[in-house]
């Protein structure tokens, strides 16, 4: 459990699936976070810690085409790794990055690394860049820096080779780490959002909370779409079924009144018998 991103800080808060504009508001919502005493620290991510990381890209190595190799893509802003205390080799992020530059930085985690060199000290240093497909948005940069590895989308998936690095715009979650109370943390993230993003509710989560939510959104995906997508072929057969049935008995319907006439009626009811009407006799 020490492995999983965010066992360290059980009482931290996550704001996570938000929509784009609050997303694109991520800078000013950090800075009026931190104006509280309460706050002590707030990072972004493109996932919340144990959900689902599903992007990979291929990449090219100081200019040379790693070819099929695909790393895992977790765009943070320049904090993050510092709000986990994760232990790094060689640099973090910058503490004064500033997101509007053209410029990008990256860290590998272990399992990565040891996919690109038998030395993965050798890596720090080189050019790395991503196979986007808008040029333009996400720049080549140094690897600074390489991360010890860690689980984030949850244990029960393998640690996956991934590459970190500073981009705003995939701040899909945001990240809050109490100092003291965190009802107080609490208190003060309310009025914040309130005063930025009042066209929204406000929905978050600790720590303490997420392994449990996320696995039974996952058990509820996987399980739920079955019996939908199974049922089909069971509406299908049961219409064919019916079709059939009235075929037949459509055929049966004028045989069944000619003959009517000259079968003797039931002596007990004084009505025609049921195997007439239904054309078996």
């Amino acid at each position: 459990m020490d492995r999983q991103m965010g066992s360290g800080r059980p009482d931290a808060i996550h704001l996570h699936h938000l929509h784009r504009p609050v997303v694109d508001a991520f800078p000013l919502f950090k800075e009026k976070m931190l104006e509280s005493p309460y706050v002590s620290e707030v990072s972004g991510s493109l996932e919340e810690p144990t959900g689902e990381n599903m992007d990979a890209m291929t990449f090219d190595l100081n200019g040379v085409d790693e070819g099929e190799k695909r790393s895992y893509i977790f765009p943070v802003d320049e904090d993050f790794l510092r709000f986990y205390d994760q232990k790094i080799l060689g640099k973090d992020m910058p503490e004064d990055y500033n997101y509007l530059d053209s410029a990008d930085y990256y860290i590998l985690n272990e399992t990565a690394a040891n996919m690109l060199s038998d030395n993965p000290e050798d890596l720090l240093g080189s050019q790395l860049s991503l196979h986007y497909s808008h040029p333009g948005f996400i720049w080549p940069g140094p690897v600074i820096g390489i991360v010890e590895d860690f689980h984030f989308s949850g244990l029960e998936f393998e640690i996956t080779p991934m590459v970190i690095f500073p981009k705003y715009t995939w701040m899909y979650c945001f990240s809050i780490l109490p100092e003291g109370n965190p009802e107080n943390a609490v208190n003060h993230l309310k009025m914040v959002w309130q005063e930025l993003f009042p066209d929204y509710p406000l929905e978050y989560q600790t720590m303490k909370e997420l392994p449990m939510s996320n696995c039974t959104d996952r058990k509820s995906n996987r399980c739920g779409s079955f019996p939908v997508s199974a049922s089909f072929p069971l509406v299908i057969a049961g219409l064919g079924l019916f079709a059939l049935s009235g075929y037949f008995m459509q055929r049966r319907v004028k045989p069944s009144a000619i003959r009517r006439s000259t079968v003797p009626e039931c002596a007990h009811h004084g009505a025609p018998s049921w195997l007439t009407i239904f054309g078996f006799r």
